[in-house]
């Protein structure tokens, strides 16, 4: 539950800076409504082992992109959580960086995934474990 909520204050704290991928990441290209498909955790150290937090709990996720830069979110985490921020776009590099939580990303269209390999996640043992984090978000 504390890996939930830590997400969903990640994903909701605005502090943006994106990457370079096979479409452009700058404010012109993400502008509009970003909502996720997945919201996914992989086990590190048995890659088989996911859990999609809209699958199983029915979490929700939006980005907005103005065209003015400006950029705000709306995080749900499906079992009583949720959390909203907004702040400012700016494109820079190869990484895109969430409230501090930097992501490898790449956007194909309409299409952005997010993927942070450094965090923590309880699969259900009730211990957490190191974990790959894929956040899946359409346009």
């Amino acid at each position: 539950m504390r890996t939930i909520r830590a997400l969903a204050l990640v994903l909701a704290a605005i502090g943006l800076q994106a990457c370079e991928s096979t479409t452009s990441l700058d404010v012109p290209g993400l502008e509009g409504m970003w909502t996720a498909t997945m919201i996914e955790f992989s086990d590190n150290s048995s890659p088989q082992t996911v859990v999609d937090l809209i699958q199983r709990d029915g979490a929700t996720y939006s980005l907005t992109v103005e065209a003015s830069g400006t950029a705000s979110t709306l995080f749900d985490d499906g079992v009583g959580g949720s959390s909203s921020d907004s702040g400012s776009l700016n494109s820079a590099n190869s990484q895109l960086t969430l409230g501090g939580q930097i992501f490898d990303a790449v956007r194909d269209g309409d299409s952005l995934t997010l993927t942070d390999a450094d965090e923590l996640f309880d699969f259900g043992s009730g211990d957490e474990v190191p974990a790959t984090l894929r956040i899946v978000l359409t346009r």
